[in-house]
């Protein structure tokens, strides 16, 4: 056990050194090709990097959060303001004297391109390193293919600043560093987490907690009538199904058979498709990737008629990555109706069967509808109710 601790704590301390060394690194380039020291001020997120670490080890002991990323957050605020210096400086050095060599400006150019490409392969083995935390090794797994996708789209960004037409337009310059700014957020997203659902089992213990006096009475009830299923567990669901003689009996639990009673293991599905991870993760690399990539490329061929083989095919592939994600939006939200409606149907059939042969529910004779027709036998019911309260008193 103290042995797995170690190993953690090991990596998320390496990972974030990794981080460190790329941040001090492209700051150094920074204040080399400005001449100027001021800019190691820059270095100031380090410090931010060493409190994130203290406060990760203390409180998650090494394990990384699940759904963002801070010490992620916190490299990409360190590296990515040097590279945009780096970026702009060499561009305006380039086009003020083509022959200011003391700048050494083309062996500036490489180290920057080598800069931005280790950028990316710092974060996803990075991500690799750090410990899994809450997410499953399948989930981490995903995550970084995930990451190697986004990696070589943001990459080719870049390729858009060698084109002169673009060169030449300082505020195209900035929209292009903005939108490759903005696409890196995605790596501070854990997108392939899958929020934790709670088993009918874990959801009656949390009701237990929270209602102390309840929880001893239905543990009472639980004791005398093997198979109940109460309320506090079935209420809001049969409701939403449509029972509606329960509205005036809110307390009346109905004993069922134990072959009747919903499985406890039988996890809560959320009924908004809008509530499930891959939706999120889809609509996160719509906005923050494919989407904003799309306009890009439309601006530069039809406002600056930058024409070329490598723009249209982009342009090709963005527009069928969104129709595709769009499509798969569409797929979940139908299978999610689909899903809800066989559980509906599920439960009525479980409902119809637990009230059948039940002493403690009779139908009324002028009603057809076996959901809407039935009413409590108030004789049998109390009296095996003041059997057991009766008995739990002695």
């Amino acid at each position: 056990m103290k042995f797995e601790v170690y190993l953690t704590l090991s990596k998320a301390i390496t990972t974030r050194i990794l981080f460190a060394t790329h941040n001090i690194l492209t700051i150094m380039q920074v204040a080399e090709l400005k001449k100027n020291p001021k800019f190691y001020f820059l270095g100031l997120t380090l410090i931010a990097l060493v409190f994130e670490t203290i406060f990760t080890m203390i409180k998650n002991k090494g394990q990384e959060w699940k759904w963002f990323s801070p010490s992620v957050f916190i490299f990409l605020a360190g590296s990515v303001p040097s590279i945009w210096f780096l970026e702009l400086t060499l561009m305006q050095q380039e086009y003020v004297d083509q022959d200011d060599t003391p700048l050494n400006i083309n062996n500036a150019g490489d180290r920057l391109e080598i800069t931005e490409q280790v950028l990316v392969l710092v974060l996803i083995i990075g991500r690799w390193i750090l410990p899994k935390g809450q997410i499953s090794r399948d989930e981490l797994s995903q995550l970084l293919l995930v990451y190697i996708g986004m990696a070589a789209d943001i990459l080719e960004t870049f390729d858009v600043l060698e084109i002169k037409e673009v060169q030449t337009n300082s505020s195209l310059v900035l929209v292009i560093l903005s939108l490759w700014t903005w696409s890196l957020l995605q790596f501070t997203i854990v997108m392939t987490a899958k929020k934790k659902r709670l088993t009918k089992a874990e959801r009656l213990e949390l009701l237990r907690q929270a209602e102390r006096k309840e929880r001893i009475f239905n543990r009472a009830l639980f004791k005398r009538f093997h198979g109940i299923v109460g309320l506090a567990v079935t209420n809001k669901r049969l409701l939403n199904e449509g029972v509606r003689f329960l509205k005036p009996h809110p307390q009346v639990v109905i004993p069922v058979r134990p072959e009747d009673e919903i499985n406890e293991e039988e996890e809560l599905e959320p009924k908004c498709v809008c509530l499930e991870s891959e939706v999120w993760a889809i609509v996160t690399t719509m906005l923050l990737q494919d989407g904003p990539f799309l306009i890009l490329r439309l601006i530069l061929i039809f406002h600056f008629n930058v024409v070329s083989q490598f723009n249209i095919f982009f342009v090709c592939k963005n527009s069928l990555v969104l129709c595709l994600q769009t499509y798969r939006l569409i797929v979940l939200q139908i299978e999610k109706k689909t899903k809800v409606k066989a559980e509906s149907d599920n439960v009525q059939d479980m409902w119809a069967k637990g009230v059948q042969g039940n002493p403690y529910a009779i139908p009324r004779e002028t009603s057809k509808d076996p959901y809407t027709g039935m009413v409590i036998n108030d004789v049998a019911f109390s009296s095996e109710l003041r059997l057991c309260l009766h008995k739990k008193k002695q």
